[in-house]
């Protein structure tokens, strides 16, 4: 059963922008419930749904999941990897709100947030995009005209809370705690020659646990890591109204030779630094990380 459904319209019609395509909030306590990736055959788009009592069940490539009140996921429909439905044997009615997402930027975004963090996530019932969400059903007879920009930021205020309640649970891992550590030390110790070995011994932890930690959770190893933070440094004295000298960045890098330095720089931004002081910016589309 529908509580409400609203298709959301929206001026001017901007097909790449992030929009809500439908919102509504369902009831269902029939076994024969659920959808499928795989049988879906309307125009693919993003969903999230979310319960607010009872419970469903969500299947992807990563298990079977309950989805309980607060908690919702986020999945592309036509995902051949997903399934969604009422738990047999469930004696309470599974009560959610869900959301239809379409424009690419959005997809791409979406995207990058389940290969990331997964399907699911927790928010409050009280949280600000939970009401404006729930809020839209006074518009479930008389339908809903957005602007482009209301109905962007609709869908970029979702989004955001579902990023930002898994960097809150991010905050407490002692593998990112690690990460920011590092990069303070970095930070604080940009003029000296840092090994990773010299970095591993002043944090107190082994060079092994160093590298394996840090290289799962960024993608890069702690040297090129130190690398990198160096030659981004390097670029913003180059792009400074006074640019110093190469030789005077190589002694304020820690960097044992000015052939050091030049060789670095170039291996990471794939130009001498001569050449990117004189551009104010690297000639290849080549990215520092």
């Amino acid at each position: 059963m529908r509580d409400f459904f609203l298709y959301t319209r929206t001026l001017p019609g901007l097909p790449q922008l992030p929009r809500l395509i439908c919102v509504g909030l369902e009831t269902q306590s029939l076994p024969t419930y659920g959808q499928s990736g795989r049988k879906r055959d309307d125009r693919p788009h993003a969903i999230f749904q979310y319960t607010i009592a009872g419970e469903g069940v969500f299947r992807n490539a990563s298990g079977t999941h309950l989805i309980k009140p607060g908690c919702g996921f986020l999945c592309e429909s036509h995902d051949p990897e997903i399934t969604y439905s009422y738990p047999s044997g469930a004696k309470t009615p599974w009560q959610f709100l869900f959301v239809d997402i379409a424009g690419r930027a959005a997809h791409v975004f979406i995207h990058d947030l389940i290969n990331k963090f997964g399907a699911l996530y927790e928010l409050p019932p009280t949280h600000p995009v939970i009401e404006r969400l729930m809020a839209l059903r006074v518009y479930d007879q008389v339908g809903c005209l957005l602007s482009a920009t209301e109905n962007t930021r609709l869908v970029l205020d979702l989004l955001q809370a579902l990023l930002a309640s898994k960097e809150s649970a991010l905050e407490k891992n002692p593998d990112h705690v690690l990460i920011k550590r590092v990069h303070e030390y970095i930070q604080a110790k940009m003029a000296t020659r840092i090994t990773v070995s010299s970095l591993a011994d002043d944090l107190g932890i082994s060079r092994e646990h160093l590298t394996r930690v840090f290289t799962a959770q960024s993608g890069m190893s702690p040297y090129q890591h130190i690398l990198a933070c160096k030659i981004e440094c390097a670029c913003g004295l180059l792009r400074s109204a006074n640019p110093p000298s190469i030789k005077e960045i190589t002694s304020r890098l820690g960097f044992d030779h000015v052939d050091h330095f030049t060789r670095a720089f170039k291996r990471i931004t794939h130009c001498a630094p001569r050449e990117f002081n004189r551009l104010g910016v690297l000639p290849t589309a080549h990215r520092i990380r």
